[in-house]
Protein backbone atom coordinates (compact mmCIF):
# COMPACT_ATOMS: atom_id res chain seq x y z
CA UNK A 1 0.00 0.00 0.00
CA UNK A 2 0.90 3.54 -0.98
CA UNK A 3 0.38 5.50 2.75
CA UNK A 4 2.03 8.37 3.91
CA UNK A 5 4.45 7.95 6.61
CA UNK A 6 1.69 9.93 8.89
CA UNK A 7 -0.82 6.98 7.92
CA UNK A 8 1.72 4.15 8.57
CA UNK A 9 2.31 6.25 12.00
CA UNK A 10 -1.47 6.03 12.90
CA UNK A 11 -2.15 2.30 11.04
CA UNK A 12 0.85 1.05 13.44
CA UNK A 13 -0.80 2.86 16.37
CA UNK A 14 -4.34 1.59 16.04
CA UNK A 15 -2.72 -2.18 15.83
CA UNK A 16 -1.37 -1.60 18.30
CA UNK A 17 -4.06 -0.50 20.42
CA UNK A 18 -6.21 -3.62 18.65
CA UNK A 19 -3.59 -6.26 19.93
CA UNK A 20 -3.67 -4.77 23.43
CA UNK A 21 -7.33 -4.85 23.42
CA UNK A 22 -7.11 -8.64 22.52
CA UNK A 23 -4.50 -9.00 25.03
CA UNK A 24 -6.59 -7.72 27.91
CA UNK A 25 -3.04 -5.73 28.50
CA UNK A 26 -3.24 -3.90 31.90
CA UNK A 27 -2.69 -0.27 29.83
CA UNK A 28 -5.90 -0.99 28.38
CA UNK A 29 -7.72 -1.08 31.71
CA UNK A 30 -5.43 1.82 33.25
CA UNK A 31 -6.32 4.05 29.96
CA UNK A 32 -9.54 3.19 28.54
CA UNK A 33 -10.40 6.63 26.90
CA UNK A 34 -7.26 5.47 24.45
CA UNK A 35 -9.98 2.16 23.04
CA UNK A 36 -12.93 4.60 23.25
CA UNK A 37 -11.54 7.35 21.68
CA UNK A 38 -10.47 5.15 18.47
CA UNK A 39 -14.14 3.51 18.57
CA UNK A 40 -15.25 7.01 18.38
CA UNK A 41 -13.81 7.67 14.88
CA UNK A 42 -15.24 4.60 13.50
CA UNK A 43 -12.87 2.16 13.80
CA UNK A 44 -13.63 -1.33 15.44
CA UNK A 45 -11.53 -2.21 18.22
CA UNK A 46 -13.19 -4.83 20.09
CA UNK A 47 -15.03 -7.32 17.37
CA UNK A 48 -16.92 -10.76 19.01
CA UNK A 49 -16.34 -13.91 17.34
CA UNK A 50 -20.01 -13.82 15.69
CA UNK A 51 -19.19 -10.43 14.04
CA UNK A 52 -15.86 -11.45 13.11
CA UNK A 53 -17.79 -14.45 11.05
CA UNK A 54 -20.59 -12.92 9.74
CA UNK A 55 -17.68 -10.33 8.55
CA UNK A 56 -15.81 -12.81 6.56
CA UNK A 57 -19.12 -14.14 4.99
CA UNK A 58 -20.01 -10.54 3.71
CA UNK A 59 -16.83 -10.34 2.14
CA UNK A 60 -16.55 -13.73 0.83
CA UNK A 61 -20.01 -13.15 -1.13
CA UNK A 62 -18.39 -9.93 -2.11
CA UNK A 63 -15.01 -11.99 -3.55
CA UNK A 64 -17.47 -14.49 -5.01
CA UNK A 65 -19.65 -11.94 -6.86
CA UNK A 66 -16.39 -10.05 -8.21
CA UNK A 67 -15.55 -13.26 -10.00
CA UNK A 68 -18.44 -13.77 -11.26
CA UNK A 69 -18.61 -10.35 -13.02
CA UNK A 70 -15.20 -10.25 -13.39
CA UNK A 71 -14.08 -13.95 -14.85
CA UNK A 72 -11.40 -14.25 -12.03
CA UNK A 73 -10.31 -13.73 -8.54
CA UNK A 74 -7.19 -11.82 -9.56
CA UNK A 75 -7.55 -7.56 -8.50
CA UNK A 76 -6.18 -5.10 -10.30
CA UNK A 77 -3.32 -3.32 -8.36
CA UNK A 78 -4.00 -1.18 -5.19
CA UNK A 79 -3.09 1.71 -7.36
CA UNK A 80 -5.25 1.37 -9.84
CA UNK A 81 -8.17 0.66 -6.92
CA UNK A 82 -7.71 3.95 -5.60
CA UNK A 83 -7.01 6.18 -8.44
CA UNK A 84 -10.82 4.44 -9.75
CA UNK A 85 -12.68 6.08 -6.79
CA UNK A 86 -14.16 2.70 -6.59
CA UNK A 87 -14.48 2.27 -2.86
CA UNK A 88 -16.46 -0.73 -2.28
CA UNK A 89 -13.61 -2.46 -4.67
CA UNK A 90 -10.73 -0.91 -2.39
CA UNK A 91 -12.31 -2.26 0.70
CA UNK A 92 -12.21 -5.75 -0.98
CA UNK A 93 -8.46 -5.52 -2.08
CA UNK A 94 -7.54 -4.69 1.58
CA UNK A 95 -9.80 -7.38 2.72
CA UNK A 96 -8.17 -10.36 0.14
CA UNK A 97 -4.50 -9.22 0.91
CA UNK A 98 -4.81 -8.48 4.98
CA UNK A 99 -7.16 -11.86 5.92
Amino acid sequence: KNLTPEEKKINKFIKGIKKKVEQNHPSMQKYPHRKRSIEELGIPIAISEKDKERHFEFMLKKLIDYKREHGTYRMPKYDVIKSSGNDNLLLLHNWIFTE
